[in-house]
């Protein structure tokens, strides 16, 4: 079968990585999520200053949460959600990084799966052109970019972490050995061909996709130096 529909939550991860292997439902779920705070904070990489903090509080939530009118507090705003949704709202993080005047915004969660941590990328549905690299909620439309498409969905991506304590190792899942174990039929895992992308999207339950991370998340030939991201923290002086 093959895909009709746009796939957002591809559009930063080209800016990180030269391929990744996208999924349409989510791995981390309100079972497996884990809290991870351990990665706030400024990265480096050769190319680009990440930083990464929670969602819950940050200047892009209050953005969201504030509206005209408005009196419920954010204790109470998180307060009358259901009990799994909270637990995932606040175990969401917020990464984003400035190029070219353009503030990139990526959504992080974590999971834990025998024994290793996996990160969970999705968004990239949306820029904000903003001259530094944060936001508050007081910008306008004047100065936000939305790149809303019709006829979309949203779709997410996977990594492995590796934490040291001033290393942080991203190694995205490598897209030809999870081809070559689909094209052999070795893995019954459900797929489809996304012609805007040329590549396979992985339409297996959130379920399915933490049983095969249990199978093959240790191992080496689930990943490539081609996908793999270090960021450096940067130490204040």
């Amino acid at each position: 079968m093959q895909r009709n529909k746009t796939i957002i939550g591809l559009g930063l991860l080209p800016l990180l990585i030269s391929s990744c292997i996208t999924t349409l439902n989510p791995l981390v779920t309100s079972d497996n999520i884990v809290k991870y705070d351990a990665v706030i904070g400024k990265w480096q990489t050769p190319h680009y200053n990440i930083t990464i903090e929670r969602f819950y509080g940050s200047n892009l939530e209050k953005s969201f949460r504030e509206s005209p009118g408005s009196k419920l507090t954010a204790a109470e705003v998180v307060q009358k959600m259901p009990a799994d949704q909270r637990k995932i709202f606040l175990n969401t993080y917020l990464a984003r990084f400035n190029k070219n005047g353009i503030l990139h915004l990526m959504g992080l969660k974590f999971a834990s799966i025998n024994g290793e941590v996996y990160a969970q990328l999705e968004g990239g549905g949306f820029a904000l052109r903003v001259p530094g690299d944060d936001i508050s909620p007081s910008d306008t439309s004047d100065n936000v970019v939305l790149d809303i498409f019709p006829n979309s969905e949203p779709a997410y991506t996977i990594a492995k972490v590796n934490l040291d304590k001033n290393a942080l190792q991203l190694r995205f899942v490598n897209t030809t050995f999870v081809e070559t174990l689909l094209n052999k039929g070795a893995i019954a895992i459900k797929y489809e061909e996304d012609d805007l992308f040329d590549t396979k999207v992985i339409t297996a339950s959130s379920e399915e996709l933490e049983k095969f991370l249990s199978k093959y998340g240790k191992d080496d030939r689930l990943y490539s130096s081609e996908n793999t991201i270090l960021l450096q923290r940067k130490l204040q002086y």
